[in-house]
């Protein structure tokens, strides 16, 4: 019974916990070591909403009070020398409405 209850803790945490394991998982997919500039993602700051480019719904950030920060709505990383695939994990980020990765 531990692996179902562990199954079912893991589900119940924060939102923001899997948008930060999806946001770290496009980081690592599209050589985020050797972007132009990469605040944040490679130091793995606690807060998503301070890392580069990160874009996050104000109101919600303002409204929570723990270090996570609020729900990711977009990535502005153009002419950040993104390389890869963008993993389709990256499309289940359920508040996402931008995304600019232009050269």
């Amino acid at each position: 019974f531990t692996g179902v209850f562990l199954a079912v803790a893991a589900a119940a945490q924060d939102a923001s916990v899997d948008e930060r394991a999806i946001l770290l998982e496009f980081y690592e997919s599209t050589g985020g070591h050797a972007w132009n500039e990469n605040y944040g993602w490679a130091q793995r700051l606690p807060n998503v909403c301070e890392w580069h480019g990160v874009i996050c719904d104000k109101e919600e950030q303002q409204q929570q009070q723990d270090d996570n920060g609020g729900s990711v709505t977009g990535l502005k990383l153009n002419a950040n020398f993104l390389t890869g695939r963008t993993p389709a994990s990256l499309w289940k980020l359920p508040s996402l409405t931008f995304l600019d990765v232009s050269y």
